[in-house]
């Protein structure tokens, strides 16, 4: 469990030290107080500051018994106030307690399908109580290459805990290796890293954590690889994922074909290039079309049963990449091709880099846009369980 406190800072006061000097002023002509700035001291006169020789003969004389007369006039003024305020009756209502730590767990989960444990940050709002029987919506954050469980908490957003409490999401990070791309790969049998993410890690956190175990209260994003896995994964899984996004995602991966160990999960781009277009993110846009004839004809895909399939708008979708980013060209293109292919979609452009610090803003964001579609999706069910409800009387 992880406490947060606050850090009270304190500062030095350092008193001017004493001198014989004797004062040359009558103290009952001008003289009312001292302040002392950058070694340079004033004296408060009736019409303006002038400077004085030297403060401490306020402090000499005749000054020292009016010194300790206010100093008794301060303590008894104090101690009356103290006393006021301790024997005030206290007429306020009783308020709920506020809950003033966040918890964040690490939970190891056995990957059957890997045949190893895997590590995962779980970050509960400040309010969770698993004695309610409040149900929480979860938003599935996933690292880049070479990143692990605790990236995200430990470097890129330390005050993912707070995000949390004030979004009123649970926050999962799960380890997704380091370069497994989010793939079950087809060559490598000790990456099985979608398995992992949308039937082992989800079921585990549904079962030991109040959650909204529905699509509805699901969503997933990413940054660098973790945004090619997050949109991936919720492209091929949407009946899991009702929300995702992407944060300077690699969602093209034919223009860096040896880059990042891709090759090492897929295989080399010149022995099979098809298979390097259905495992990018581009190559999984036909599964978000929106199912009508004309828009199935514009991506030249054979017309479907819409009722089988996913509605237009029904995976919300949000894209983030700076300016400055070599994933910049490649997610451009990407807008493009939701544009043409009539997908619903939010797509921000900001300055900056591929950085952990551009993600520590563009996180807030995608929490942001989850909330959105998490308080949406909850009012559109309440207003068909009344709809449903009336009927029903009718009947």
């Amino acid at each position: 469990m992880l406490t947060l406190s606050k850090k009270s800072t304190s500062s030095n006061y350092q008193t001017p030290t004493n001198s014989n000097h004797q004062s040359s002023t009558s103290p009952n002509k001008e003289l009312l107080s001292t302040v002392n700035d950058n070694s340079t001291s004033w004296r408060l006169g009736k019409s303006r500051l002038s400077p004085i020789s030297n403060p401490n003969n306020f402090f000499t004389g005749i000054g020292l018994r009016l010194r300790l007369f206010v100093l008794q006039c301060m303590i008894l003024v104090f101690c009356s106030v103290t006393a006021f305020a301790a024997n005030k009756p206290n007429n306020s209502k009783a308020s709920a307690p506020q809950a003033t730590t966040h918890q964040v767990d690490t939970v190891t989960i056995w990957s059957q399908s890997m045949q190893k444990p895997i590590k995962n940050v779980v970050i509960l709002p400040a309010e969770y109580n698993p004695n309610t029987p409040q149900d929480w919506p979860v938003v599935y954050l996933l690292h880049g290459f070479r990143g692990r469980y605790d990236t995200w908490i430990n470097k890129t957003q330390p005050d993912l805990p707070e995000a949390a409490s004030r979004m009123g999401e649970i926050i999962v990070c799960p380890d997704g290796g380091f370069s497994s791309w989010y793939w079950d790969s087809p060559i490598d049998s000790t990456m099985r890293y979608e398995t992992y993410i949308t039937q082992e890690l989800i079921a585990a956190i549904d079962s030991l954590y109040q959650t909204h175990s529905s699509r509805e209260g699901r969503a997933i994003t990413g940054y660098s690889m973790g945004g090619h896995g997050a949109l991936y994964l919720a492209l091929r899984h949407p009946d899991i994922f009702g929300a995702c996004g992407s944060m300077s995602g690699g969602v093209a991966l034919i223009p860096f074909p040896k880059n990042w160990d891709i090759e090492k999960r897929i295989g080399p781009y010149q022995e099979n290039p098809l298979r390097w277009e259905e495992y990018s993110v581009m190559g999984q846009l036909w599964r978000a079309v929106p199912f009508n004839d004309h828009s199935r004809e514009v991506a030249g895909l054979p017309s479907v049963d819409p009722s089988s399939e996913l509605q237009a708008g029904q995976l919300a979708i949000f894209i983030d990449c700076g300016t400055e980013d070599y994933f910049y060209n490649v997610n451009m293109r990407l807008h493009e091709e939701l544009l043409y292919r009539n997908v619903p979609h939010e797509f921000i452009i900001r300055p900056g880099r591929h950085t952990h610090e551009y993600w520590r803003h563009a996180v807030e964001f995608h929490l942001l846009f989850f909330r959105d579609f998490f308080n949406r999706t909850a009012k559109q069910n309440q207003q068909g369980m009344a709809i449903r409800k009336s009927q029903v009387k009718q009947e």
